[in-house]
């Protein structure tokens, strides 16, 4: 069995040997290059530099949003409209007790209704491009 006191202990040692500690902060700091860093300019180039020199900003973004706006609630006019005529179907079924011809005339029309809205906002946005234009 090793006697204490031949020699100084490992945490004794440890907390007299600062010399070389790579915990110091001084030492940290005068070896890392990233304190001689220019931080004022950017690491990289900017992506789209074209695009940020272009006039309207906010204005052109709006104006953006108001062109797009008929055509952003177009798949909740679709999902409405084939839900409604479906539904009646269903409920023209419950009333004469004709399962399930009600619903299948009530999709089919509500089709036809689907295509015919979508036809007709092909043919306005057709037309507003070609005014454009």
């Amino acid at each position: 069995m090793a006697d204490s006191s031949s020699g100084p202990s490992y945490e004794k040692q440890a907390l007299d040997d600062t010399t070389g500690d790579t915990w110091d902060e001084e030492d940290s700091w005068t070896r890392d290059d990233w304190k001689n860093a220019d931080w004022g300019k950017p690491a990289a180039p900017r992506l789209n530099t074209a695009r940020a020199s272009q006039p309207g900003g906010i204005a052109s973004y709006g104006k953006g949003m108001m062109d797009a706006g008929p055509y952003l609630s177009l798949g909740m006019q679709i999902a409405f409209g084939m839900v409604l005529f479906v539904g009646i179907g269903y409920g023209v079924d419950q009333w004469l007790n004709s399962t399930p011809w009600g619903m299948i005339v009530g999709a089919c029309v509500g089709m036809i209704g689907v295509f015919y809205l979508v036809v007709r906002m092909a043919r306005e946005a057709d037309a507003d491009q070609k005014e454009k234009q």
